[in-house]
């Protein structure tokens, strides 16, 4: 039970987990074996038995796929059944918009990450307001990046509320956010900090929903990125599109369907 990052999949070779970049079969298989070797070695110091090939890791009696075929990290998958999203709900102040016209943008970033800074500067710059939510930003981060147009807060955050009150979001991609901003239809500039986020971010990019943004990504490219963030009806359209996809998903109902699932395997 997981997110489709933790579910490659039954075939072999495994995807690639860059599929952005031309990978031959050949590669894969050769990534696979290595893989299947150490797996192996660990399993024989454990005494466990081998294994024939890799998808023999995830051989279970039920798979609960707890995501959204466009948030899938392997892409979407035809055969699949996808449960929806479930996370943790976050629980804290709601929004806090400056008090000006334009399109809200929520900023929910981490203060180390590449870009922090350089962000704020074309969101400030694009004149929209801005409620930001970071993490592990220091006093004199946060006193720079508030001003009239937006107002930061380091306190925990009611998510749901404040997705519900933007136009567009600003995250490093944690698959709780996306999902949610997903789920309201708002559409997403990325930026990934890890493998898992950069492959969602891919697919989502594919889709024209969200604007994924790399760690080379230069400052003027950024700057564009931001300004196409506020102003693009056809990434807001798409986002939306998603959105109806899935309306009336209940996070609720699936919890309790899964729990059923499990205790019937007992």
């Amino acid at each position: 039970m997981g997110i489709g990052f933790y579910f490659p999949g039954s075939e072999t070779p495994f995807p690639s987990m860059r599929p952005w970049r031309p990978t031959s079969p050949v590669q894969l298989e050769a990534v696979d074996r290595v893989l299947l070797e150490t797996v192996n070695d660990a399993l024989a110091a454990h005494y466990g038995a081998p294994l024939a090939a890799l998808p023999e890791m995830l051989d279970c009696e039920a798979k609960l796929l707890c995501t959204l075929p466009e948030l899938d990290h392997y892409g979407p998958r035809e055969h699949e059944h996808y449960r929806g999203p479930i996370y943790t709900k976050m629980f804290g102040r709601g929004p806090d918009w400056p008090d000006m016209e334009g399109k809200r943008i929520f900023a929910f970033l981490h203060a180390d990450l590449p870009h922090f800074d350089n962000v704020f500067r074309h969101v400030k710059a694009l004149g929209l307001p801005c409620f930001a939510y970071v993490r592990g930003a220091s006093e004199a981060q946060i006193s720079a990046i508030q001003c009239d147009a937006i107002r930061v807060t380091a306190e925990p955050i009611d998510l749901a509320a404040v997705i519900a009150s933007c136009d567009a979001l600003i995250c490093n991609g944690g698959h709780a956010t996306i999902a949610a901003a997903t789920l309201a239809g708002r559409p997403m500039m990325l930026i990934p900090h890890n493998v898992e986020q950069v492959l969602m971010a891919h697919w989502l990019g594919l889709g024209k929903s969200a604007l994924p943004v790399g760690v080379g990504t230069s400052d003027e490219v950024l700057g564009q990125l931001v300004a196409q963030l506020g102003n693009d009806a056809e990434l807001a359209a798409a986002a939306a599109a998603i959105a109806a996809r899935h309306e009336g998903h209940d996070m609720d109902k699936e919890v309790a369907e899964i729990v059923a699932r499990l205790e019937g395997l007992l």
